[in-house]
């Protein structure tokens, strides 16, 4: 895994929060944070409605085998978004499953519920 499925996983979630900004379903405060952890959670499960979530899965979880010494060699893990990558594969599962049961008013559920933690 590469810089560049780190950058895409970056950019998935900004580009969410201006779809969300945009469509009245969150609001910046004046110094442009976000307010809530929870809009941020909102915001990870959005990438996946708006056709952006492979982009995080790809990104979320970071592995490099990095030389720690002359004949030592570690890994160095990073881990991008809110949600774990598990939290990320089932809501990829969910709205998949609404997309071919063509279920879609049930994707703007996902977006407005609270059944993140």
């Amino acid at each position: 895994m590469d810089s560049k499925e780190i950058m895409g996983a970056i950019i998935a979630h900004e580009v969410s929060h201006l779809y969300l900004y945009f469509n009245g379903v969150q609001q910046f405060e004046s110094s442009g944070e976000i307010k809530t952890l929870e809009d941020e959670y909102i915001t990870d499960i959005n990438t996946f409605v708006i056709g952006l979530g492979i982009l995080m899965l790809k990104g979320c979880e970071v592995k490099r085998r990095i030389r720690t010494g002359p004949s030592q060699v570690g890994t160095l893990e990073t881990r991008i978004g809110y949600l774990s990558p598990e939290e990320m594969r089932f809501v990829q599962r969910q709205v998949l499953d609404r997309i071919k049961n063509d279920r879609t008013e049930g994707l703007t559920a996902l977006i407005t519920s609270r059944w993140v933690a």
